[in-house]
């Protein structure tokens, strides 16, 4: 295959891995919403319930949450993506690259308030 067939072949990989992921992370939503567990991603029964163990709470919790964020906060912040992918793609480790960005953006992103706390509060 030429060079430009390549890329062009990486383009539509990609893509359709982004749809694929927002595409199903919404499905997900959608059932999950429609089922009788619904409530369990709810926050107060994720606090208070106690028909489940904590742990187990926790982990369908923070299931919910990551499904949540990748129906909701992937498809804003793909431009951004592309352009790392872009500049990375020729990378050996371009894949981990990615990962690693994203877990740490999603940490710095998560933590930002009780490492840097408002003053004003």
């Amino acid at each position: 295959m030429s060079d430009a067939a390549d890329v062009w072949a990486e383009r539509l990989l990609f893509a359709s891995t982004m749809a694929g992921l927002v595409l199903g992370a919404w499905l997900a939503l959608g059932l999950v919403g429609a089922s009788p567990y619904s409530g369990y991603l709810d926050h107060s029964v994720a606090v208070e319930s106690a028909t489940l163990p904590y742990e187990v709470r926790l982990a369908v919790f923070v299931a919910g949450w990551t499904v949540m964020s990748v129906a909701m906060m992937l498809p804003s912040s793909l431009p951004l993506v592309t352009v790392f992918r872009t500049i990375t793609r020729r990378r050996a480790q371009a894949l981990q690259l990615l990962v690693e960005m994203f877990v740490m953006d999603l940490l710095v992103l998560t933590l930002r308030p009780v490492i840097f706390p408002d003053p004003r509060v």
